[in-house]
């Protein structure tokens, strides 16, 4: 919307451009930007997705992002449950570059190789992790086939339309049944230069790196990368499963180009017939009243034209706003591009704006758009009102494979607002991650979320709670929409797997005014069984009670909580209800006292109703003893063996709660007796009165317990079946309901309490981690609990968490952390029970994954050949395969790539200048140090150039110069006649070979000074002198050896070797001075270079050999053109036609003395006019070296 462009420059992590860029060499880059994703591609959450180390190198980067991207997509989708179902997996991928990386070096090579570099591994290693099935027997009712035997875990690879292809083939099998839901994903990273460099030569890349679609000058794409998703479903399937739906698919058609005449040209034809089909498919017959057509638009020429020449077929005239998918912004994602636009799509029609199109300024020339009445967009538009919410988006490969998709908007029926916050109760927010570094920023995503977006706490638990995945680390928090939240209100923890749970249910005494008051008015469900439970009361007696539990629960004043009848029955009542809250937790459980009767509801062995009746008929026996013989009792700090000397008659142990706390229970004048000894003894001892005022457990029972039990007898009804309880009266487990008849009842208010044996055995029972949760009014269970754990030998520390507290009136808070606790500690818990129904949130930032580790296994000639920032014309690049102490360059020489070679042509043939190898060896000793040059003919290798280079430094032992100056000598000689002499003897220099300029020599001395031009030659590489220029320099060293006539060349030279060169950046023109040193079969001579008195190049002892030219001037071969010409036969002449009048001859005329040297005058005369005469009889070849031969042997 913004119009911002993501364009950069190509970052290292994927390679080194500079190696590669060159805008005018063949085989190069000829842009040095593309659009990358932001992230080193190394850089993966391994742990997460539990893959080693090793593999997790060796996977292709495309591989590893696409599990994070599915796993961020299927959380936004708002599923969970996904392990074993019908979902298909289809990918479209573009590039195999990570394949081309792994195979720069065989060797590098182990047994993750295939998987980790073939793209049909992106859909198999996403099906594998996940846990995608294939089907297996048709999903609908209708049909009453089998599935065919397709596959649904597929890799596309349709060029540019891979992705857009994948999500025609996801439509189909979605239609057909054959899945019940699908991942597309398109994938694409650029990691090597090598389809970049192809791409430049095809010429289809912007050289700017930028895409300018419909352009008039657009010139190419810009490649991108992208890894994305999106999650299909049928609709009846998603409007079941209340998911958020983003957009509906109308229909999907795909097509081929077929014959055309070049694989790479879009076909207008095909692409109509495409659109086309697609709306026949959709039932649509307008296909004008489309709001929006989101094309291909490559920005190339020829792909543009061919799309909006099909789209303005298709419309007829009627118009439309089109745009491009987001080339101009991402670049093109190739692969990826197709799923790209799809939700580009998605977003203009949830938003109801069409985005601007970048860099379109000019349209393009070949289609009038204003006479189609078609708009591009250069700002944000509101969707036309005369058109529908649909969009239409295009996609076409350079093989010629197409696909079309027409979206609908899913309207605001199926996408309703945010759900309406109704009070400001708390709510229940749960996390969770794979780590705690992940939690934590989890954790900070949520609290930034709920601080820009408060009215939508609803939402976000219910998001959060019931369509998240639930990972190994966890946190929760209870949250108050109208206080502000902070990272700190969460209590996080690593929940432990095999989590079991098991319910304690407290005994009488805890109980306090207004328990359970908030419970009533936050959860209808406990509402509802306290009113069960007051009609259970009100209808099984004659005489019912004169209270109700829910009046009770809401008093106000404290003498309405004081009744003994009213305290028992009101804290089961309690204890029912919170159990019901929780009764999806398969758990164990134990009571303590009266919380037995609770305790054996909740192991499901009576009813609701016999559970509030043996509450109130417990209560109803106390009440008929007298209150003088009904007791009293005691907690006291001390075990039971520490607590029996204190003991006396009629005071007995009736509860043994821990090895560290019991309950005493007797008459109350002895019960203050103990009490006052323990104080007296051992003050620090925990001793306190219990408000009981009965000596429950104790011999005052025995006189109510045949009534308690005869009308326990009446009402009891047990089931056929239960969950283990663990009993205080034999602290074994009880699983049969049978066990809990009348007289089970009447034991368990007569006889003590072995609390401490039944626990102790529970914790022994369970091989798991073990939450226990106190269900009660109150945490009275705490501290024996704790101290039982503490003497415990578990395999693990058992966890215990209470659901009330003591004079803690947000019940609905306390019930929050239960369930918070019990998530956080990977118990099963039902979250749906506690946390409303919502929407699902799918603007939630994603899973925080953790990329701080590297997983790049490469080889180093992978690495050093892609890190590669030296490339120069004529060395190349470093050869990867050798070690840094012998180094060696490689290239493939083309004329095409270096076109001043071609100037240098020997004898009819272009060949590498020796001044090449000079400057090879000067740009490998700035690389690294220095040389051997060698070249491959496709059988074996020929050494061309062998030396010893170095880096010049003060003091390196090069002969001292001091300045001097280079001035022109006596003879002038013409630059084009020697050139010209040059080519008579088959040394053929183009123009970047024939610089010399101001040529003058010496008569006498064989020396020849001339001046040389630096020229810049075509090409991004860098020289200090350029070889044509050191080649034009050592040229001078032929016109010293005629001393500048050419009459005197009678062959070419060439450079064999040279003893000793020095090189120097040359910032402008140079003088050149050349001298012969000596003549032997070869020559030998040393040429200077001056910039200003400054020594630029040296060359000293260079050895210059002949080439042998006679194959080129004679030859046995008959020409395949001939004609017959006459020609003086020399042998028949008579002697004075020899002796013609002499023509001027440039020659020294003092040196012509006596009458003798008039026939060396005559043999030069002769010699003159015969050179360029090239005889066809190897007599006369002969005759013309003869006269050659004796002017050499008396001017010598």
């Amino acid at each position: 919307m913004n119009k911002r462009d993501a364009r950069g420059e190509v970052p290292r992590t994927r390679y080194d451009i500079n190696g590669y860029y060159d805008p005018a060499r063949p085989h190069a880059s000829k842009t040095r930007y593309g659009y990358f994703l932001n992230e080193d591609p190394a850089l993966f959450d391994a742990h997460f997705f539990s893959i080693t180390h090793q593999e997790a190198s060796r996977m292709d980067p495309q591989q590893r992002l696409l599990l994070e991207v599915v796993w961020e997509c299927l959380e936004n989708a708002g599923e969970t449950d996904w392990e074993g179902k019908e979902i298909g997996c289809f990918v479209g991928t573009f590039g195999e570059d990570w394949l081309g990386l792994a195979y720069k070096d065989h060797q590098h090579s182990s047994r993750y190789q295939v998987l980790g570099t073939g793209d049909f591994a992106l859909s198999n290693s996403t099906s594998n992790q996940f846990d995608f099935r294939g089907p297996r027997q048709a999903l609908y009712p209708h049909m009453l086939y089998d599935c065919p035997n397709v596959s649904h875990s597929m890799t596309i690879q349709t060029a540019c339309s891979s992705s857009l292809v994948a999500i025609h083939e996801a439509s189909q099998a979605l239609y057909t049944g054959s899945c019940s839901a699908a991942i597309v994903a398109g994938t694409s990273l650029i990691l090597s230069p090598t389809i970049t460099t192809n791409m430049s030569d095809s010429m289809v890349l912007s050289p700017n790196g930028s895409c300018r679609t419909f352009d008039a000058n657009a010139d190419g794409f810009a490649r991108g990368e992208g890894i994305n998703a999106l999650y299909l479903k049928r609709l009846e399937d998603a409007l079941r499963c209340k998911d958020p739906i983003r957009a509906i698919i109308r229909s999907t058609s795909a097509n081929s180009d077929g014959r055309s005449a070049i694989l790479t040209t879009p076909s207008a034809v095909s692409q109509e017939c495409l659109i086309r089909s697609a709306y026949r498919r959709a039932g649509i017959v307008d296909v004008a009243s489309t709001g929006y057509f989101e094309c291909h638009g490559t920005g190339t020429m020829a792909g543009d034209t061919a799309e909006l020449s099909a789209l303005c077929q298709v419309l007829g005239g009627k118009g439309a706003i089109i745009g491009v998918q987001v080339k101009p912004n991402f670049g093109h994602a190739e692969g990826a591009a197709g799923i790209t636009s799809m939700i580009k799509a998605i977003l203009s029609l949830e938003h109801g704006t069409i985005s601007p199109n970048m860099h379109f300024e000019c349209p393009n020339p070949h289609i009038d758009l204003d006479a189609e009445h078609i708009q591009v967009p250069v700002e944000a538009v509101e969707w036309p009102r005369d058109r529908r919410l649909r969009v239409s988006v295009n996609g076409f490969g350079v093989g010629g494979a197409n696909a079309h998709v027409i979206l609908e908007s899913a309207g605001t029926q199926l996408r309703p607002d945010a759900s309406p916050l109704l009070d400001s109760s708390p709510r229940l927010l749960v996390v969770s991650a794979h780590d705690e570094e992940s939690l934590q920023k989890r954790i900070e995503q949520v609290v930034a979320y709920v601080c820009a977006h408060p009215n939508r706490f609803t939402d976000l638990a219910f998001t959060l709670a019931r369509r998240r995945k639930h990972l190994a680390h966890r946190g929760f928090a209870v949250i108050h929409p109208d206080r502000e939240v902070d990272k700190l209100d969460f209590t996080c923890t690593h929940s432990r797997p095999s989590t079991s749970i098991a319910f304690v249910l407290t005994g009488q005494g805890a109980h306090w005014l207004g328990m359970g008051r908030d419970l009533l008015y936050r959860f209808p469900a406990f509402r509802r069984d306290i009113r069960e439970l007051d009609k259970v009361l009100q209808s099984s007696f004659s005489q019912p009670p004169d209270w109700c539990l829910e009046d009770l629960f809401k008093a106000c004043e404290p003498h309405q909580m004081g009744r003994p009848d009213m305290s028992q029955p009101l804290c089961t009542a309690l204890q029912i209800g919170l159990v019901n809250l929780f009764k999806s937790w398969d758990t164990m459980v134990v009571g303590h006292s009266s919380g037995e009767i609770a305790a054996a509801y909740a192991a499901g062995a009576i009813s609701a109703s016999s559970a509030i009746l043996l509450a109130y008929l417990r209560r109803q026996a106390i009440l008929s003893v007298p209150k003088d013989s009904r007791g009293d009792m005691v907690s006291v700090g001390l075990g039971r063996n520490e607590v029996i000397p204190y003991l006396v008659d009629g005071v007995q142990v009736a509860c043994d709660n821990s090895p560290q706390n019991v309950t005493l229970a007797g008459p109350c004048s002895k019960i203050d007796r103990i009490a006052g000894a323990l104080r007296e003894s051992t003050p620090d001892t925990f001793c306190r009165r219990l408000r009981l005022n009965v000596a429950y457990h104790s011999a005052a029972m025995k006189s109510v317990g045949p009534e308690y039990e005869n009308s326990v007898a009446g009402c009891l009804k047990l089931n056929a079946k239960m969950l283990p309880m663990f009993s205080i009266l034999t602290t074994e487990a009880i699983t049969t309901p049978s066990t809990l008849d009348a007289a089970y009842w009447r034991a368990n208010l007569e006889s003590p309490v072995q609390f401490l044996g039944a626990v102790r055995n529970l914790l022994d029972a369970s091989d798991t981690n073990l939450i226990l949760i106190e269900v009660g009014p109150h945490a009275a269970l705490s501290g024996p609990l704790k101290q039982i754990f503490h003497g415990q030998k578990t395999k693990s520390s058992p966890c215990y968490i209470p659901t009330l507290t003591r004079d803690d009136p947000s019940c609905e808070q306390r019930l929050f952390s239960v369930v918070g606790g019990v998530f956080s500690r990977g118990g099963a818990v039902s979250l749906g029970k506690v946390i409303p129904h919502g929407l699902v949130l799918s603007d939630l930032a994603p899973y925080p994954l953790q990329h701080r580790e590297r997983y790049w296994s490469e080889s180093r000639l992978s690495r050093d050949w892609r890190l590669c920032s030296d490339y120069h014309e004529l060395l190349g690049y470093p050869c990867t395969e050798v070690t840094d102490a012998a180094p060696t360059w490689r290239n493939v020489l083309h004329l095409d790539s270096v076109p001043w070679l071609a100037d240098h042509v020997i004898q009819g043939q272009v060949v590498f200048p020796a001044t090449g190898y000079i400057s090879m060896a000067g740009e490998a000793v700035r690389q690294l140090s220095g040389e051997a040059l060698a070249s491959y003919d496709g059988n074996a290798w020929t050494k061309h150039c062998t030396g010893l280079v170095r880096h010049h430094v003060q003091g390196a032992g090069l002969l001292k110069r001091g300045e001097r100056s280079v001035t022109p000598l006596i003879r002038h000689v013409s630059t084009s006649r020697w050139y010209q002499s040059m080519v008579n003897h088959g040394m053929v220099y183009g123009t970047p070979f024939r610089g010399l300029r101001h040529i003058t020599a010496d008569p006498c001395g064989e020396r020849a000074v001339g001046n040389v031009s630096r020229v810049v030659q075509p090409g991004g590489s860098q020289y200090q002198i350029h070889p044509t220029v050191i080649d034009q320099c050592m040229q001078l060293l032929g016109i010293a050896n005629t001393a500048g006539l050419t009459r005197r060349l009678d062959r070419g030279y060439v450079p064999a070797s040279l003893g000793r060169v020095f090189v120097d950046y040359a910032p402008s023109d140079l003088t050149v001075e050349a001298s012969i040193t000596s003549k032997a079969s070869h020559l030998r001579g040393d040429v200077i270079a001056m910039d200003h008195k400054r020594t630029i190049l040296s060359i000293e002892g260079g050895v210059f050999v002949a080439l042998d030219d006679s194959h080129q001037f004679h030859s046995n071969l008959v020409p395949l053109i001939a004609h017959l010409e006459w020609r003086p036969d020399t042998n028949l002449e008579p002697p004075y036609n020899l002796f013609c009048a002499l023509e001027f001859v440039e020659v020294y005329v003092k040196s012509v003395r006596r009458d003798d040297q008039y026939d060396f005058l005559c043999l030069l005369e002769r010699a003159y006019k015969n050179q360029d005469i090239k005889p066809c009889d190897d007599n006369l070849w002969e005759r013309k070296d003869c006269i050659r031969s004796q002017i050499k042997t008396r001017y010598m």
